[in-house]
């Protein structure tokens, strides 16, 4: 172990005998974007796979009501869901040879749905796959998906149709970065989350909810030192996205972080997923004489600078530039090309471009049910995140909520299966965040490398 100071086109699942169905990364990519725009198709479900128990909706106050005929069933595939039926009562535990209903909300669509969207397709791929050898103690799992793009409102409407209509079991693997609710709702109502995507701290005192996710804090306090120091930066620059995730990194980075190892952020600018501008901002860069600059955006917004800058052939010295983990992405490195290199980002998961058994059975499971899965980590977060549910599912034993949390609360070494630092078995019991240790990767000639080994983050 070494320290870090150290040298809505929604994806539908196709039953057996459908077409393929396609989803789209963000036009954000190729140019202008609104939040929900879409472009060209990144991935394909396989005709025939992934089918049986799955359902995708798209939840809140873009959602249209639900068609009449359909007797209060759930909509058929791409149809949306109506509102949640007020003072329904979560459902009891399924009877005998009924499966697990676990809930799940992603980003399908809008500014971030090329993270959600293939962290949903690595989630439902893993369940599909136990489905496929038997389930769990003799239950399938019917893995519920919503589409909250991206927006807090609609993931609390999400979380409500889930819970008080579908009648979920647990909540399951989730994407849910803007939300500042979730975790308490289903607290409220009684509903454990084994996979939370562990973005937002307040999942970790919940009693409740379980995570293989790591806050922001660690990712920083990891990534930070060890550019600076490897650099030499002194002046940096900041570009975030204007949603409190990145505003936690730019406080963190900035408040916490500099002050202790001798750096400073000297212009700070936040942007928003429909932001196309990138050059006046690299201009001012370049006029203050900034050393390195701070991606603290979502992919697409990151690949939308990044080109610019490489049409202004402006690479900030010593620093160059810096990603935070929500960039860690094959369509970013793929975006950028050479003028990228030497770009890092940081990881708590083993890296999906390493070879490995754990990814290669990540990769063989995905590519099974989906085609063209951009990775990156909150992809591998999905994946990790299932097994995880999993686990859990299998040891409770029967379908009883209390036990599900008497397994959760003995998760205090858990083995993820290689896809985590060997040295250090993973504390999972909820309640509180445990210490968790990074892999920095780095863009080399348009893909991600590895660039460390397991660090363990700086403390401040």
């Amino acid at each position: 172990m070494v320290d870090a100071s150290g040298d809505s086109t929604t994806t539908t699942a196709a039953s057996p005998g459908d077409g393929v169905t396609t989803s789209s990364i963000p036009a954000a990519v190729a140019g202008s974007s609104g939040a929900g725009a879409e472009a060209t198709p990144s991935s394909t479900v396989k005709p025939g796979s992934a089918g049986g128990q799955t359902t995708r909706t798209t939840s809140g106050p873009a959602a249209r009501s639900e068609p009449a005929g359909t007797g209060g069933q759930a909509p058929a595939q791409g149809r949306t869901a109506s509102a949640p039926q007020a003072g329904v009562a979560p459902a009891p535990a399924p009877g005998p040879g009924q499966p697990y209903k676990v809930g799940g909300i992603f980003p399908l669509s809008g500014g971030i749905s090329a993270l959600g969207r293939p962290a949903e397709q690595a989630a439902r791929a893993y369940i599909q796959s136990v489905n496929d050898a038997g389930g769990v103690n003799g239950r399938r799992i019917e893995f519920i998906t919503e589409d909250d793009g991206g927006d807090p409102n609609r993931t609390r409407a999400a979380a409500e149709k889930l819970v008080e209509r579908d009648g979920i079991f647990v909540m399951g693997p989730s994407f849910t970065p803007f939300s500042p609710d979730l975790v308490s709702f289903l607290e409220k109502k009684g509903v454990p989350f084994i996979g939370f995507d562990g973005v937002n701290v307040e999942g970790f005192s919940s009693a409740s909810t379980v995570t293989v996710g790591a806050s922001i804090a660690p990712h920083a306090r990891t990534l930070v030192p060890y550019w600076v120091e490897k650099t030499k930066v002194k002046r940096m620059a900041v570009v975030y996205l204007d949603v409190p995730p990145a505003v936690t990194y730019l406080k963190e980075t900035r408040d916490v972080i500099c002050p202790k190892i001798g750096c400073q952020v000297v212009d700070a600018q936040p942007v928003q997923f429909n932001t196309t501008d990138y050059t006046s901002m690299l201009l001012r860069f370049r006029s203050q004489n900034v050393e390195g600059v701070f991606i603290v955006t979502d992919p697409g917004s990151a690949v939308k600078l990044l080109l610019q800058a490489k049409q202004q052939n402006y690479k900030p010295s010593p620093g160059g530039y810096l990603g935070q983990h929500g960039i860690y992405l094959d369509l970013v490195a793929g975006s950028c090309g050479n003028f990228c290199d030497g770009i890092l980002a940081p990881t708590s998961l083993f890296p999906p471009q390493v070879k490995s058994p754990a990814t290669d059975e990540m990769r063989k499971v995905v590519g099974k049910y989906f085609s063209n899965v951009d990775y990156g980590y909150f992809t591998e977060l999905g994946y990790v995140s299932s097994r995880l549910l999993v686990d859990v599912l299998r040891q409770a034993g029967s379908p009883d909520r209390g036990k599900v949390l008497e397994v959760a609360r003995g998760l205090t070494a858990y083995d993820t299966g290689g896809f985590t630092n060997p040295a250090r078995p993973l504390d999972l019991t909820p309640g509180r965040e445990h210490e968790r240790d990074m892999i920095l990767m780095r863009m080399e000639k348009g893909v991600w490398k590895q660039e460390t080994d397991w660090l363990t983050p700086r403390k401040f």
